[in-house]
């Protein structure tokens, strides 16, 4: 873990952990390959973040604090001690906690505890002040792995609140990834023409983790159904002769070569569902097959959305396996599959730095990146079976509450029914969004931060405290990436 200190306590749990000693004698934790506490005196540096943590308070007029992660309880207690408003303690870990954590804490007895999204909810409604939003922190070492409660509460906050998840012009991003997006955003479809498309169809739902493979020849002779295959996944299914109803990229990245990976493979696709920060290489391919949707995010395509009142996701969304499982939902499907969706493994796609237990019990390594995924979707499958949808899933991956797990000798009755049909493009609207593209790229010209940036799919006030070391853009710069933009658009439209 990068701590050569010997273990006082360690485990594997919810994730792997380790308490060991510090230089002062006291005790400090590691959790994943993170040091949560100082590793020389962590009572003294718990006082100081603290005292830190009450001026913030004090300073944002806030009417409580929410801590992320409470350690091994050094900064609850401290804030206890220094706070003048109530302290809510959000454990994303109850079960390692129970072990690594020391059996009593002054905290425990004066401030609010919660170990869940409905604990928090249930908290949110006994203290919230409407006139004094909260302050909310991630402890120090829990910044990677316990992103979903962060980005999860922020969402809660401005349901609450009655914040609207709309962006401001001010406070908009600009990138030459955005302009590049709007130039393409007229003449493509977008998702909520498919509303209804997956109405009385299992929705199986691949990614390319481990447990695709044995499902390969499954998949290939199934018989109905409505499969829906992340790009990475392409690949395999084309080789094993498995037909891809639809294709899904929510990956802001440059993916050529991935491209290059699945070759023809996508040419045989019905339809790609593209998120509107996808880079242009891939919204080129197949543009009259492909449909946008969009994430809630700080960059100028946001406006894009709103102005044209389309809908878009405002989830904490990290990865294709979630997006596509909101997507099915919203196109209509209430059965789902999940296939190849184990957010852990043994090859370089999920190898990460920390490790986490699988279903079965066994140690796996995984990535912050999945562990987020995966936890995502422990809060997201319960709340959608408890609305009567069936959940299905193969494979030994990360734990996913709310999903039944089923081997593959099991799946081929859930593969039949009637047979997918192709979507279509109703209705033509390239009119209203030609204008509001062409508004956006010429208003672009003066953004308040620049950078050629892509758009973070973790993004969060968390992040945005890295906003200072984005560099802007020079006017100039700014000014030829927008005429250059305006012409791609102009001739796009006359084409």
């Amino acid at each position: 873990m990068g701590n050569e200190s010997e273990s006082l306590r360690e485990g594997c749990e919810e994730l792997e952990w380790r308490v060991v000693a510090a230089r002062s004698g006291a005790e400090t934790l590691w959790l994943g390959n993170r040091a949560v506490h100082s590793l020389y005196d962590p009572e003294r540096d718990a006082e100081a973040r603290a005292a830190e943590i009450a001026r913030e308070v004090e300073h944002q007029g806030a009417g409580f604090a929410v801590l992320i992660g409470p350690g091994l309880d050094y900064l609850p207690n401290a804030l206890l001690r220094c706070l003048a408003v109530p302290l809510l303690v959000w454990d994303p870990f109850p079960q390692a906690s129970a072990r690594y954590q020391p059996d009593e804490s002054a905290w425990r007895g004066g401030a609010g505890y919660a170990t869940s999204c409905n604990e928090v909810r249930q908290a949110l409604a006994e203290i919230v002040s409407r006139d004094a939003p909260p302050w909310v922190g991630i402890h120090a070492g829990y910044e990677e792995i316990a992103r979903f409660e962060h980005r999860w509460l922020e969402r809660e906050l401005r349901r609450v609140y009655g914040i609207s998840p709309a962006l401001s012009p001010k406070k908009t991003l600009v990138s030459q990834r955005g302009i590049d997006s709007l130039v393409r955003f007229p003449f493509l479809g977008s998702v909520d023409e498919l509303d209804g498309f997956m109405d009385d169809q299992t929705a199986i739902l691949v990614g390319p983790g481990p447990s695709l493979y044995p499902a390969l020849d499954a998949l290939a002779s199934r018989t109905g159904g409505m499969l829906m295959a992340s790009l990475r996944a392409l690949r395999p299914l084309y080789e094993a002769g498995v037909r891809v109803d639809l294709a899904v990229n929510a990956d802001p990245l440059d993916p050529t070569k991935t491209l290059r990976g699945i070759g023809n493979a996508g040419d045989g696709v019905g339809a790609f569902l593209a998120e509107s920060a996808t880079a242009p290489v891939l919204l080129d391919r197949w543009p009259r097959k492909t449909f946008l949707f969009h994430f809630r995010s700080p960059h100028l395509p946001q406006l894009a959305w709103q102005r044209c009142r389309l809908p878009y996701f405002d989830e904490p969304f990290v990865s294709v396996s979630e997006a596509s499982l909101q997507l099915a939902y919203g196109m209509g499907a209430r059965r789902f599959v999940l296939i190849g969706m184990d957010f852990c493994g043994a090859t370089s796609r999920y190898v990460g730095r920390f490790r986490a237990p699988r279903i079965s019990g066994a140690i796996s390594n995984t990535s912050p990146h999945y562990f987020h995924a995966a936890r995502y979707l422990n809060d997201l499958c319960p709340r959608m079976r408890s609305e009567g949808c069936s959940i299905l899933r193969t494979g030994d991956g990360l734990s996913v509450a709310g999903a039944d797990s089923i081997s593959v000798e099991q799946l081929a009755p859930h593969l039949a029914g009637p047979p997918a049909r192709a979507p279509s493009r109703p209705e033509d609207r390239i009119s209203d969004r030609f204008k509001v593209a062409r508004d956006l790229i010429a208003a672009g010209m003066k953004p308040r931060w620049g950078g050629d940036l892509e758009r973070a799919p973790l993004h969060d006030s968390h992040w945005s405290q890295r906003e200072a070391e984005l560099r802007p853009i020079p006017r100039a710069d700014r000014r030829k990436s927008a005429a250059r933009a305006l012409r791609a658009l102009r001739e796009a439209r006359r084409g």
